[in-house]
């Protein structure tokens, strides 16, 4: 069997074609092993010389005739200059036999192990590859050539280097090491081939690149993701001629990605699909060429969510987020910003027509889709500096927030954008000047929200603005300038810049914009105002100012409401509240000012007075309006009160109070431009004080200071001229209308320091008005003004003046009652040289004025004068005083004088002392005219008869008038030893019996009221009115006079009065008696009279009063009381009680509602 096979194999071998056969296999074999190599070592180097000069060498050269693989090592490609173009350690390519079969080339593997290679962009803008890819490239190449049919199934690169180069900007860098993988590279009908990349470029960035590929049709598929990539060292090839500085930052790129050619005769389309498109960008920072630091700086910019269609014309982004960053812009004294330096002058725009045709026909396209959802900006600071003013103004902006949504349409007929929900909040906003280490103003926040924002329709809408935690300090300084307008103030040689006109107009088919914003509002803001102009500085700061604002439109003649608010702290507070219409324009705003603090107006004050503002505040509250016009003046007009309380101003030196009151207001005040009216204006509680010094001057005028005086003048003063005839008054002038002014609880502190024995006292309970007070010439105003003079004197005024020019006309009676006369003591101690030891006074002065022309009539009264020990005076004259007053008393003690004055205002020779004088003559002539009334009163002093001492109707207790007479009684015993006084008690029963029965029945209704009272307590007058009283009444009268009798009263009551309705407590009793009643009779005449529209309780209260009973008895227990209190008030106030007798009680005759004891003087035992 064995034989028989090899005879047959070697029958075939011997054969003519099988020799062939095995002799082309052999040299097949030979030619691999032994010609294959030198063959591409010497050929490929030619090849290559030949076509381009370039240089070629091969280490190695193998070819597998078994596995149909060629391996090549070793291989380099130069330049004819020598310069490297590529090597590589290996170029393994395995030959797939089956491609026999499929009609294609097909290889199973081809593996470049190592290579590097060098891209070079020479200066001249030629590529280092151009010269030998020219040369190579076949001069009948067809264009559209079908691809050859191929199949690869793997190609792999390992460890490569790609050396790249751009020397027109001086750009380098290294992809190293490059590994690239593809499979099943097919140019066969729907054959789909993968790949992969993955490489590290000396740029640091990564790059990992895989996906498939079809070239038949052509359509690759895949992801790319790009990271680490370091701008610094890929800036060069980017810069241009930029004038910047390297960027510093890191970015990175991920897509995936389906890209699509269709190439036939009926179409040629490209197709390109990026998907799930992310970007990002990490410590990105922007400086010019000489910056220490960058301008522009970010931390972390974040593009997610992208997607990109060509085919559709669409834009999609998730999301855009940058976080963290710093903007630092300056600006030069020319207005040119740092940043517009990085960039090249722009050249002029030309559009060429064929640009504009594109343009037009872009027009007609299917307009580009774009879409963000969200973009949104976190922790971003900015810082701006502007050398364009005297002293460089900084702004700086801590955090900026930014979050909205967008939408948009191009490249069609008209441009199409929406922004919606657009949100802004801005933060640590400051700005300074200069050097200035505190800001000129601070602002916490600015935030928008809810904003909407259409381009196309011209419209934007926000929900709300706030700012707040704002702060500004206004600063005057002591040359008057203001800090807040001089850090405006243009540099030196610069001038204001021109407006700039719009580049837009709107016409009438481009509408405007419209706006709405729902609300804006401002909170948290501090105003302060210091002013350094006077010493000590003023200040003023409002604090938690808040203002808002809605409804902001561009319809400016819709009414916005308005609110402003804030707090002083220094003490007050202000709110208003409106609505403000910006057209026409116009305001009616209610206003309230509580309680404003006027300390800080006391630098003013110090200039202009030696005072010191201890306390006071003002108020006000009312309703402002404002109305604007195009063609005339605005109008203002105020309605409403104001108060200024509690105000205390005291002498800087020493303290003492010089003016004062509790309250000077008025809730009636109506003001204008042109008017001011007030019906009612209250001091309460006034305080002043008028002082006269030694040297004769007021303290008013020590008060005031006075103005710096001018130099002297050299020129020589001429003759006093005529007098100036006044001016016709202004009908535009500003006027005044006062209704009443009303002074309460008022005194005044006097005081004369010029005379022997300083001399003061005291005007106090002054009350009383001023009624009529106008500007209006010629109107005269009413006055009446009362007062108490030190413990018991009586000071009044009343009278007309014309208060803005009381020169013109003034008739005024003043009046002054019981004044203590031993106050007067300096004034006679310096001009009589005596004391005066007791007496009263009493004046009428009565001056009129009309026409600068005095002419009054004065009265004065002097009760139980009597003069003291003498007083050592230099100008005190000589005078027979005791003499004087002897004869001058009348039978009660009184000294009546006369003394008209007359004169005008403008004689330089008038003078008040004339009249002193004229009295001085007037007591002589009396005394000569009346030499037998020589005798002195027996008790030395009293205003009034001191035999009698009056009490009240049916009262026990003394009244301080009455007190005061035993004041002087008790002088009186003390100084007659012999003297002895009787009093005692005394009733008047017509006078006295009235009083009691009625305090008696009140005292009634009280307790039945469930009142507690005092044992002598009045409760005071019954209230008919009251349901409580007048159900006690109603108890007491069916108490007194029987259920039976009230029921009858009350039912005639209501028979006389059917239309009225007893809605007191008993009305539910009256209609439970109802039944028991007989029917009603008819009342009499008599009964209609009395009861018809009568006051039903004041009825049962006048009966009730009338059978009211007070005994003789208890009149005599008054009168006893009565001696007692008249036996303990004359030892209470130190007359001897040894010699105070206490006699029987006795009935006297008294009318009206006084009833007065008669003193009794006697011997003492």
């Amino acid at each position: 069997m064995r034989a028989r096979l090899f005879a047959f194999v070697r029958s075939v071998l011997l054969k003519t074609p099988a020799k062939i056969a095995v002799g082309l296999l052999a040299a097949y074999f030979l030619f691999a092993w032994f010609g294959f190599e030198p063959l591409v070592k010497w050929a490929a180097p030619k090849y290559i010389a030949d076509k381009s000069q370039h240089k070629l060498q091969i280490a190695e050269a193998r070819f597998d005739p078994f596995a149909l693989s060629v391996s090549i090592k070793g291989l380099k490609l130069a330049e004819p200059d020598g310069k490297p173009l590529l090597a590589f350690g290996e170029l393994f390519v395995d030959f797939d036999a089956s491609s026999l079969f499929k009609w294609a080339y097909a290889f199973d593997n081809i593996r470049l192990s190592a290579p590097d290679a060098q891209l070079e962009l020479r200066a001249d803008g030629s590529l280092n590859w151009a010269a030998l890819i020219e040369a190579l490239k076949s001069k009948d190449e067809e264009e559209d050539k079908p691809l050859p049919r191929l199949l690869i199934r793997r190609i792999a690169l390992e460890q490569g280097r790609v050396a790249v180069a751009d020397r027109k900007v001086g750009f380098e860098t290294t992809f190293n090491p490059l590994d690239l993988s593809l499979a099943d590279i097919s140019t066969l009908p729907d054959d789909k081939g993968a790949y992969s990349l993955v490489a590290t470029t000396q740029l640091g960035a990564r790059i990992r690149w895989k996906g498939d590929v079809t070239l038949k049709p052509v359509l690759a598929t895949g992801e790319l993701a790009i990271d680490q990539l370091t701008l610094t060292r890929f800036w060069p090839y980017v810069k241009g001629n930029l004038a910047m500085a390297p960027p510093e930052g890191t970015a990175a790129l991920a897509l995936s990605y389906r890209a699509a050619y269709v190439n036939t005769k009926a179409n040629k389309k490209f197709s390109l699909l990026l998907d799930k498109l992310s970007f990002s960008l990490d410590g990105l920072a922007l400086k010019g060429l000489h910056a220490k630091e960058p301008a522009i700086k970010l931390d972390k910019l974040a593009l997610s969510g992208g997607r990109f269609d060509l085919e559709k014309r669409e834009f999609s982004i998730g999301d855009i987020a940058l976080n963290g960053g710093k903007i630092a812009l300056r600006r030069d004294k020319a207005g040119r910003l740092d940043i517009q330096d990085w960039f090249p002058p722009a050249a002029p725009s030309a559009q060429p027509v064929a640009q504009t045709q594109k343009s037009a026909q872009a027009g007609r396209d299917a307009p580009w889709r774009i879409n963000l959802n969200r973009f949104a900006l976190n922790g971003l600071g900015i810082q701006f500096s502007d050398a364009g003013f005297s002293s460089p103004l900084q702004a700086e902006v801590g955090n900026v927030q930014i979050g909205f949504a967008a939408k948009a349409e191009a490249g069609g007929a008209q441009t199409q954008a929406v922004v919606e929900g657009l949100g802004i909040d801005i933060s640590g906003i400051r700005l300074l000047s200069g050097n200035a280490a505190a800001p000129l103003f601070v602002l916490g926040g600015v935030a928008l929200s809810e904003g909407h924002i259409d381009l196309a329709a011209r419209q934007a809408k926000i929900g709300k603005i706030s700012l707040s935690n704002g702060k500004v300090d206004a600063v005057r300084d002591a040359r008057g300038h203001m800090a807040l307008l001089e850090a405006f103030k243009p540099a030196a040689g610069k001038s204001a810049a021109p407006a700039v006109a719009s580049a837009t107009k709107n016409t009438d088919s481009e509408p405007g914009w419209r706006y709405n914003v729902n609300r804006i509002d401002l909170a948290g803001f501090q105003i302060g105002v210091r002013d350094e102009s006077v010493q000590p500085a003023a200040g003023l700061t409002l604090e938690k100012v808040e203002a808002s604002a809605s409804g902001v439109s561009e319809n400016l003649k819709t009414p916005l409401p308005v609110h402003l608010g804030f707090q002083v702290k220094q003490g007050g507070s202000f709110q208003a509240e409106g609505k403000v219409v910006p057209a026409a324009p116009s305001a009616e705003v209610k206003l309230k000012l509580n309680k404003l603090s006027l300390l800080p107006a006391q630098p003013y004050l110090g200039q202009a007075a030696n005072l010191v503002m201890a306390s006071g505040h003002i108020s006000t509250h009312g309703q402002v309006k404002f109305e604007g016009g195009k063609n005339a003046a605005p109008k203002v007009g105020f309605r409403g009160g104001f108060e200024v309380a509690d105000l205390l101003l005291n002498e800087s030196e020493g303290g003492a109070r010089f003016l004062a009151w509790k309250r000077l207001g008025s809730n009636s005040v109506r003001a204008s431009q042109s008017a001011l009216n007030i019906d009612e204006l209250r001091f309460d509680r006034l305080g002043a004080k008028l002082v006269i010094f030694k040297d004769k001057t007021v303290n008013l005028k020590r008060i005031m200071k006075s103005a710096p005086e001018a130099p002297a003048s050299t020129v020589p003063v001429a003759p006093a001229a005529e007098p100036i005839p006044k001016a016709k008054p202004d009908a535009d002038a500003f006027q005044v209308a006062i209704d009443r002014i009303r002074i309460e609880n008022g005194e005044l502190d006097f005081a004369d320091y010029s005379l022997s024995l300083p001399f003061g006292t005291r005007i106090h309970a002054l009350k009383g008005a001023f009624n009529g007070i106008s500007t209006k010439p010629g109107t005269v105003a009413e006055l009446e003004i009362d007062g108490q003079v030190d413990e018991f004197g009586l000071a009044r005024a009343v009278g007309q003046v014309d208060l803005f020019n009381p020169t013109d006309f003034m008739d005024i009676k003043t009046v002054f009652r019981n004044v203590e006369m031993t106050n007067l003591t300096p004034y006679s101690a310096t001009f009589a040289g005596r004391k005066i030891a007791s007496g009263k006074l009493s004046l009428d002065l009565e001056y009129k004025i009309k026409q600068r022309q005095l002419l009054g009539e004065n009265q004065i009264v002097m009760d139980k004068l009597t003069l003291g020990e003498r007083v050592e005076s230099p100008g005190a004259k000589d005078l027979p005083l005791d003499l004087a007053i002897a004869i001058l008393q009348d039978s009660d003690g009184k000294i009546d004088l006369g003394l008209p004055v007359s004169g005008s205002l403008d004689d330089p020779q008038f003078s008040y002392g004339r009249i002193i004088w004229k009295a001085i003559g007037n007591i002589l002539t009396k005394i000569v005219t009346a030499p037998f009334r020589a005798l002195g009163a027996l008790f030395g002093g009293g205003g009034e008869k001191l035999e009698k001492v009056a009490f009240e109707a049916g009262e026990d207790a003394l009244t301080p008038p009455e007190k005061e007479k035993f004041k002087q009684i008790s002088q009186i015993l003390n100084k007659r030893p012999g003297l002895a006084l009787g009093v005692h008690g005394v009733w008047a029963a017509a006078v006295d019996r009235p009083v009691m029965k009625e305090t008696q029945l009140r005292r009634a209704v009280a307790e039945t009221m469930g009142v507690k009272l005092a044992p002598t307590e009045d409760p005071g007058p019954v209230s008919t009115g009251n349901p409580k009283s007048q159900a006690a009444l109603e108890a007491l009268y069916a108490q007194r006079f029987g259920k039976e009798e009230w029921a009858a009263l009350s039912a005639k009551w209501r028979q006389a009065n059917p239309d009225k309705k007893l809605d007191s407590g008993a009305g539910k009793m009256l209609s439970r008696l109802k039944g028991l009643l007989k029917t009603e009779q008819p009342l009499s005449a008599d009964e209609t009279a009395q009861l018809k529209d009568a006051d039903l309780h004041a009825l049962l209260y006048q009966r009730l009063l009338d059978k009211e009973t007070v005994s003789d008895d208890e009149l005599k227990n008054l009168a006893a009381r009565r001696g007692e209190a008249l036996a303990k008030g004359l030892a209470a106030a130190g007359a001897p009680s040894q010699r105070i007798k206490l006699g029987e009680v006795a009935a006297v005759e008294a009318d009206g509602h006084v009833v007065q004891v008669k003193l009794e003087l006697g011997v003492a035992k």
